[in-house]
């Protein structure tokens, strides 16, 4: 569907962060700052890939595109069977959800604070959704070691 689908998925990440600052000069430096940093990753990339696989991956690059994903699979059986694993999701990507959503409250207080938009009430639930999720990272690290829900 996309070539890049963790990238994707990280430009969404970060399109979701700038927004929440709600200024159009971060929004423009923090996409130019992604764009700049993913064009010499993919370069590298695709440069290597090309050196192993050859006209293969070439063939693969006219029919997948890099950030736009296409309606339909490129390739026939693309997905794998057996749906979505939620237990694997969590063991596997607890850092980066823990960091982005402490992030994003984090964003949210101090959006809320320099528009002396806050209350006691926002503030303590946006500290309560970052502690949840704190809290949850802590137990799904436990469970990975096999400390816990042996």
């Amino acid at each position: 569907y996309v070539r890049n689908p963790l990238y994707v998925g990280n430009l969404g990440i970060v399109l979701g962060l700038l927004l929440i600052a709600n200024d159009i000069y971060v929004l423009s430096i923090g996409l130019l700052f992604f764009f700049g940093e993913y064009f010499f990753i993919i370069r590298a990339e695709e440069n290597f890939l090309r050196g192993k696989f050859g006209t293969a991956f070439d063939e693969f690059c006219s029919k997948v595109p890099r950030w736009f994903p296409r309606v339909t699979a490129a390739y026939e059986g693309a997905l794998r069977s057996g749906g979505f694993d939620w237990k694997r999701a969590l063991k596997k990507e607890s850092n980066p959800f823990t960091a982005w959503a402490v992030g994003s409250t984090i964003l949210l207080a101090w959006e809320a604070w320099g528009r002396n938009n806050y209350t006691q009430t926002s503030m303590i639930a946006l500290a309560s959704v970052a502690t949840i999720v704190v809290i949850s990272f802590v137990i799904i690290k436990l469970w990975k070691k096999g400390w816990l829900f042996s």
